[in-house]
């Protein structure tokens, strides 16, 4: 396993950890929506993070094509 794949599971991860807590504690206070905007940005963020490594880690073009 290369490096840059440990380093951007670790940011996927990091990622997802945020948008859970995030998630916790606006269902906790709803009235608080950035808690609820945050968890879904960090989501999303981890999402991007996977897709581009899928990329990374793509062999052919029409491989990268299917990804994208």
């Amino acid at each position: 396993m290369s490096w840059i794949t440990i380093i951007w599971s670790i940011a996927a991860g990091a990622s997802l950890t945020l948008s859970a807590v995030h998630a916790l504690v606006w269902v906790r206070r709803r009235e608080a929506l950035e808690h609820l905007f945050f968890s879904t940005s960090a989501a999303a963020v981890a999402v991007l993070a996977i897709l581009e490594l899928a990329l990374m880690h793509s062999q052919t073009p029409a491989e990268y094509g299917a990804i994208l």
